[in-house]
């Protein structure tokens, strides 16, 4: 069955970025998506794209180097649409490169595939990336920018995430290397809130331990309003609030402060200072 367009908006794109505000002007916005360089193809297939690399353009400088690969910048282009994303290349295994780069470009754009061309030429928007760490075990890649749907009231901040076990070669959830019990939750809820919103942490209280129990073990799925990623000393999870007070918070927690919840079996946490204390 086909998914309508605001349906997917509202099930893929839950977990969105920092306050875009209610006075944003939408023909600035629109300026600035006419600024970009994009392109339509005549084809049929709303996954078709044009690919531009760079030499790791968007890999910051405070990421781990430990890695045996390098970066490049492929941008996806379609009518109005724009979305950079990392490519990996330079690995002896060609093999293992491949599909670590497909699960990529599958949480990069791969959910235009449930969208006609028609609701696609309705669509503007422009993500890029940023790498939060990258190692021979794990790469954190988090996704931001604006969307405007043809008709709407205004853009909408986007944010999503993608983190990889570069060894298993497969994306992870966030229960994959976190034990989610109600400690973790009042940690979580502890966490340091990165917006000077202070509204936003008090969309926390919408739900009880149980029920963030429950959602955190969802968290990273398609369907889930939250995201995480990892950088080189913290854990931070994105949730979904009111968009009149930014669409999206994130709360970052030290690893240190999570110790126990740590599932150090998983091998991505081999290359963190403190996993093992």
């Amino acid at each position: 069955m086909k998914i309508s367009i605001l349906t997917v908006l509202l099930i893929l794109f839950s977990s969105l970025a920092v306050a875009c505000g209610t006075d944003k002007d939408i023909n600035a916005y629109n300026q600035i998506i006419s600024t970009t360089t994009v392109t339509s193809k005549s084809t049929p297939d709303p996954l078709a794209y044009t690919k531009e690399k760079t030499d790791g353009g968007n890999d910051e400088s405070d990421v781990s180097n430990r890695t045996d690969y390098k970066i490049v910048t492929d941008i996806y282009t379609n009518n109005n649409i724009k979305i950079q994303y990392p490519q990996i290349n330079n690995l002896s295994d060609k093999v293992k490169q491949n599909k670590i780069n497909q699960i990529i470009k599958d949480n990069a754009y791969g959910y235009l595939k449930d969208f006609s061309q028609e609701e696609i030429n309705s669509l503007s928007w422009d993500i890029n990336y940023r790498i939060t760490w990258k190692s021979k075990n794990l790469m954190s890649i988090q996704y931001s920018g604006y969307s405007y749907y043809e008709g709407a009231a205004h853009p909408v901040d986007q944010f999503y995430t993608t983190n990889i076990d570069m060894k298993k070669e497969i994306a992870l959830k966030l229960k994959d290397f976190i034990n989610i019990d109600e400690d973790f939750v009042i940690k979580f809820k502890k966490g340091r809130l990165k917006s000077t919103i202070l509204e936003q942490r008090d969309a926390l209280e919408r739900y009880t331990n149980e029920e963030w129990i429950e959602m955190l073990n969802n968290a990273d799925s398609i369907e889930s309003e939250i995201k995480t990623y990892l950088t080189e000393d913290s854990l931070v999870i994105s949730v979904e609030i009111a968009h009149v007070i930014g669409d999206h918070a994130e709360f970052e927690i030290n690893y240190e402060d999570i110790q126990k919840n740590i599932k150090t079996d998983n091998e991505v946490w081999k290359e963190f200072k403190y996993s093992t204390q």
